[in-house]
């Protein structure tokens, strides 16, 4: 039936043909049950009718109601959106840090504009966060009974701390928007509180779920050091940011060496994805933080300072090695783009930061000097576009492409699934010897669980 150029559909045709945007206007219960009067009445008085009953109940029940077909498909899309859009919106704050820095070494003054709608992106992904655990509550909480989603989560939290940072730094002189400066100030404290809330509980489910250092273990937990080198630009206490700084250092490289060892020894059980890519994560992050913070007060002498950040500048280069032989350990599983590829992002993007930053702290033009800025020119030119693609990949998949169902929710297994050679029998053994359905049940489910999934 139409109504001049509007379309008038049934609730149930309405249902069926799935439209989000309310291009489709349903008839009002008065016209439902006397169609034939309806269809007597002239156009004009139609659409009157539907401006003077109707339109109140569409604003009652888009926009007051919870359970209308637009929260439902919105719902649907947020349940289907992977966990690692968090380490996304850091992964694009990290673009923005390392376009500004790659502007002002190499005199690229296009580039520094070009960090902007990095952090705009990450700011606008970090309120799917948001809203994803706001209205899919239930999702959101059976995937933080694993570590790797809770990891994921912990990177929408940096991501929050470091956004906030950058606010604040740019508002920081200026005396016009000191309400956006306090906005900026409350985020990278409720990112500081929230990271360690998940650090904390990060902690406790590897020890009930037996979960060894791996390399999703760092966003939650080396981040510790992102409460001092985002609290610098709001003015936080000192000594809160040579805590957490060392704090941050010290589990660095208590948890580094174990991740190390394990991701080369077991290419197959540790880390067989994507997620390979977090291994780089802590020495690049802390060599960032290093300089974000200015160095640490704690040290005395320029020459202390200088060994400190010589180690964390061939820490951070050395995993960096070491993560492109992982990466070729697992070849093979790298072919078919996942939302796992998330782990490369941030990490890379702190890897090329920390190059340049380390270039521009050198002084004399000496040998040692000329290859560390070579190498620097190397990083920043041949792996950071890559970075920028996996960016663009990941959002063309998620916004236009979607995820296969197995996929979509990557996050809800703990560990990679292998396929088991011996296949699960329909009527288990049990059935045979006179037990009940609830037996079997709970029989076939421990077999299922044995037969797919292997720890180290």
């Amino acid at each position: 039936m139409l109504l001049g150029n509007v379309q008038v559909l049934t609730p149930q045709q309405h249902e069926s043909k799935k439209f989000p945007l309310m291009a489709w206007i349903y008839p009002p219960p008065s016209m439902l049950q006397n169609q034939k009067a309806v269809e007597a009445q002239s156009p004009d008085k139609m659409i009157s009718d539907l401006t003077e009953d109707f339109l109140p109940q569409v604003d009652y029940r888009r926009l007051c109601s919870l359970g209308g077909p637009t929260m439902k498909l919105l719902k649907d899309r947020l349940r289907r959106t992977p966990p690692s859009i968090g380490g996304i919106s850091l992964g694009c704050v990290g673009v923005a840090g390392a376009l500004v820095h790659i502007s002002r070494f190499f005199q690229l003054r296009f580039l520094y504009w070009l960090a902007a709608p990095f952090f705009c992106g990450s700011s606008c992904l970090l309120l799917v966060v948001a809203l994803r655990i706001a209205l899919v509550l239930d999702t959101a909480r059976e995937e933080l009974r694993l570590p790797e989603a809770v990891s994921a989560y912990a990177a929408a939290v940096v991501s929050l701390a470091l956004n906030s940072s950058a606010l604040a730094r740019v508002l920081g002189n200026s005396e016009f928007f000191p309400v956006l400066f306090t906005l900026a100030a409350a985020g990278v404290w409720l990112a500081a509180v929230l990271q360690f809330a998940y650090m904390v509980y990060f902690f406790y489910r590897c020890w009930r779920t037996s979960t060894l250092p791996e390399p999703f273990w760092f966003p939650p937990t080396v981040s510790f050091a992102m409460t001092g080198w985002s609290g610098t630009s709001v003015h936080m206490d000192r000594t809160l940011v040579e805590i957490t700084f060392w704090g941050g250092m010290l589990l660095c490289f208590s948890l580094l060496p174990i991740a190390m060892f394990r991701v080369l020894r077991y290419p197959t059980k540790v880390a067989p994805n994507p997620s390979v890519g977090i291994l780089q994560a802590p020495a690049s992050f802390m060599l960032v933080a290093w300089f974000a913070v200015g160095g640490s007060e704690w040290l005395e002498g320029e020459t202390s300072r200088a060994v400190v950040a010589c180690v964390l500048f061939f820490s951070s280069q050395g995993t960096f090695l070491i993560t492109l032989v992982a990466v070729w350990q697992r070849r093979q599983h790298l072919r078919v783009f996942s939302p796992r590829f998330a782990g490369f992002t941030f990490p890379t993007a702190s890897s090329v930061t920390g190059a340049l930053l380390y270039w521009q702290s050198l002084g004399d033009p000496r040998s040692a000097e000329l290859l560390a800025s070579v190498w620097s020119a190397v990083m920043a030119f041949l792996t950071f576009p890559l970075v920028i693609v996996i960016i663009f990949v990941y959002l063309i998949h998620w916004i236009w492409l979607g995820w296969p169902e197995v996929v979509a929710d990557p996050m809800r297994l703990a560990k990679t699934p292998v396929v088991s050679e011996t296949p699960i029998e329909a009527f288990p053994e049990g059935e045979s010897q006179g037990e009940g359905p609830a037996k079997i049940q709970a029989k076939s489910s421990r077999q299922l669980k044995a037969s797919q999934f292997e720890t180290v």
